[in-house]
């Protein structure tokens, strides 16, 4: 009934109610303690998430599944050392396997540790055979390297199949924002427009999707519709509010903090980071220093409380 409701219907609270009786009847089962440290972490359950994870943690399960988890949820708890450690742990159990490797980098970058996460971007390549030329391209943006990000880019685009339909949502708006950067205003514009067809186009499917208002609002900001970037923003937040995870949310925020920022509107995206920044999220002032489209918000002092 746990799994039934976690995975089947998203009704987290059922879902915990029916872990917390599994472990009763089996007490300290890893596997208990660890969805259930899941779960309060998609509730926001963060005292909880800390007591439940650190109990499994301290187990050392040799399972890589659940440590690189446990990792996502030490770093939304802002203990990046420890999720760091998780990951590291999963890829020792099978470094074949492309997930630890992706929520580590994620964790330095939190960091903001570029040159370490190259590091690790290569290894998960050797080691897994799968090409990175999306990361490479995210690595490359941050360190103003333009050229080499549209290279790795336009290749990551090459390599989209229906068995990585999901990494296409954000393929659209990362090359214009490359290309923007790039001083390359008309092919930015261009993959703004093919965003904004897609997103509309997703939309359309499911009118619920807040994930795509959400990146809808940065495509219309991009191509300079100021109104209708701000309304579809905003009706991402109203929706992803409603349909509530601790673990989505703060992308959804950070989305409008950035499609603020790009219609000009600095004191907005400053108000939505102040709040993101002093929450649990996988945000810092350290990855918003290497944003492009963002990092010239820590330079202002509304960000001092949060940014010293």
């Amino acid at each position: 009934m746990g799994f039934y409701h976690y995975f089947g219907t998203g009704k987290y609270e059922s879902a915990l109610n029916s872990f917390e009786k599994a472990i009763e009847l089996k007490p300290n089962s890893n596997e208990y303690l660890f969805y259930m440290s899941k779960i309060s972490t998609d509730l926001g359950n963060w005292e909880d998430v800390r007591i439940l994870a650190d109990k499994v943690f301290e187990s050392n399960p040799l399972d890589a599944l659940f440590l690189t988890n446990l990792g996502m949820s030490y770093h939304y708890l802002g203990d990046l050392t420890k999720s760091i450690e998780c990951h590291d742990r999963a890829i020792k159990l099978i470094p074949q396997w492309y997930a630890p490797y992706i929520n580590k980098i994620n964790s330095l970058l939190s960091m903001g540790e570029i040159s370490v996460a190259r590091s690790v971007i290569r290894e998960a390549k050797e080691n897994t055979g799968k090409d990175y030329s999306r990361i490479f391209a995210e690595l490359d943006l941050y360190e103003g390297k333009y050229s080499s990000a549209i290279k790795h880019i336009d290749r990551a685009k090459q390599e989209v199949s229906v068995r990585h339909a999901e990494f296409e949502r954000d393929l659209l708006l990362a090359q214009a924002k490359i290309y923007k950067h790039a001083a390359r205003p008309v092919q930015a514009r261009d993959y703004y427009s093919l965003a904004e067809q897609y997103y509309s186009d997703q939309i359309k499917f499911d009118t619920e999707d807040y994930r795509s208002y959400s990146k809808l609002g940065i495509a219309y900001a991009g191509l300079g519709k100021d109104q209708l970037a701000i309304e579809s923003g905003l009706l991402g937040l109203e929706l992803a509010r409603k349909d509530f995870s601790a673990v989505r949310y703060p992308d959804i925020m950070y989305n409008m903090a950035q499609t603020y920022t790009l219609i000009g509107d600095d004191e907005s995206a400053l108000f939505i980071l102040k709040e993101l920044l002093t929450t649990n999220s996988p945000y810092t002032s350290e990855f918003i220093k290497l944003d492009p489209d963002m990092k010239h918000l820590l330079d202002d002092p509304g960000l001092l409380i949060v940014n010293p």
